[in-house]
């Protein structure tokens, strides 16, 4: 009890922290100042441009105010007036695919279902409108106390808890892809010259929805892998696990290939410029992609894209802190201080491979891996 009320503490203290260094920032770097200035105009224009912003979306007014708002604040993600955001962004999407495939798949375990970790889609709308950096944190908090899988079973009753339907576990990839990876494509297409900006905001409006889209997705597809048959249920609970193997290897995958890339451009900026015909890359290197400026003694920001980078950077790490505690105390809390040592180190050591985000996915497929080993399952499943 002790240890989960600490526990608690600290993924709290994690996720005031998101809101001091996401939201607080913004009223002491001057950026909620610059984003209230173009608010306030008469004409709304899209931010560090005269371009008229799109206030138009729904037809409903309260939602669309929100996605006027939230469109403004993620165009700088996706015009390359500041190099180095659209390369952060980039990473934090790769990275995100293996982030929202963490609550995907804790959603489909047996043990949470009925809890309010079977259902992603509400999490993935609250961090879409409350930082994902103060979400998370409070998200792992909730898990230590409400999930079944928290409270450390053992043997074949922990691999029944964390079995999941094959079906739809089958359905969770092209769901992914078709609900959160085309949508964030869409919006970084070069526009004026492929897409129209018009266009653009549109599709920034549309990705802000891209949890709902993914859970639609997912419903889609578990109906037509049932109804072709192109998956059978799983002959037991290691089996599904077993099952699992493919999703999580497939997703590290991908948000690896986008890690290794993003990495390789800020060393290497001149790449940048050669591929994508960047005239200044001069704000390009490790530290400006990488590195927020610091939340004690802030800098006043010359951009609206400048700013936006700083919000993105603090929003990623807190997150992923969040999760990264989570897995350490899960560890600990089951095999003892050993363990949640050795698991700080293969996080940070995996961080390097493949990136945070899928560093953490790849963490939870570990403990399948452990549960199966324990009830000797895992060479049956391989």
């Amino acid at each position: 009890m002790a240890s989960r009320i600490v526990a608690t503490a600290i993924l709290v203290a994690i996720s005031a922290f998101g809101y001091f260094s996401i939201l607080g920032l913004t009223a002491r770097n001057g950026w909620g100042d610059k984003f209230n200035a173009y608010t306030a105009r008469e004409i709304a224009v899209l931010p560090d441009t005269d371009i008229p912003a799109r206030t138009h979306f729904t037809g409903v007014a309260g939602l669309d105010y929100v996605l006027a708002q939230l469109v403004k604040f993620f165009y700088p993600c996706v015009t390359g007036q500041l190099p180095a955001l659209p390369l952060f962004s980039i990473y934090f999407a790769g990275q995100a695919i293996a982030l929202h495939s963490i609550l995907m798949l804790e959603g489909l375990r047996k043990g949470n279902k009925g809890t309010i970790f079977f259902y992603p889609v509400i999490w993935g709308t609250l961090y879409q409108l409350i930082p994902f950096g103060i979400t998370i944190p409070i998200y792992c908090a909730l898990y230590i106390w409400l999930s079944p899988l928290a409270k450390q079973p053992a043997g074949q009753n922990k691999v029944d808890l964390l079995s999941m339907d094959s079906i739809k576990l089958y359905a969770t990839l092209p769901a992914i892809v078709l609900g959160l990876v085309v949508p964030t494509i869409l919006p970084a297409l070069p526009a004026p010259r492929i897409i129209s900006i018009d266009q653009q905001q549109i599709f920034l409006a549309l990705w802000q929805i891209f949890p709902a889209m993914v859970g639609v997705w997912h419903q889609v597809f578990t109906v037509v892998v049932r109804k072709l048959g192109l998956a059978k249920p799983a002959s037991s609970p290691a089996a599904s696990l077993g099952d699992a193997k493919e999703i999580y290897s497939q997703t590290i995958y991908l948000a690896q290939v986008i890690h290794i890339s993003v990495i390789a451009f800020a060393f290497v900026p001149e790449a940048v410029k050669t591929i994508f015909k960047v005239a200044d890359v001069s704000s390009i290197n490790w530290q400006t992609v990488f590195v927020p400026m610091s939340v004690v003694s802030p800098r006043q920001v010359g951009s609206m894209a400048e700013g936006a980078l700083t919000l993105l950077q603090y929003d990623f790490y807190s997150g992923c802190a969040g999760l990264f505690f989570l897995v350490t105390y899960l560890s600990g809390s089951a095999y003892g201080v050993s363990a949640a040592a050795t698991t700080v180190f293969k996080v940070l050591l995996k961080s390097v491979l493949v990136g945070p985000g899928a560093a953490l996915l790849w963490e939870f497929w570990d403990r399948d891996k452990v549960a199966l080993a324990e009830v000797g399952e895992e060479k049956k499943t391989q």
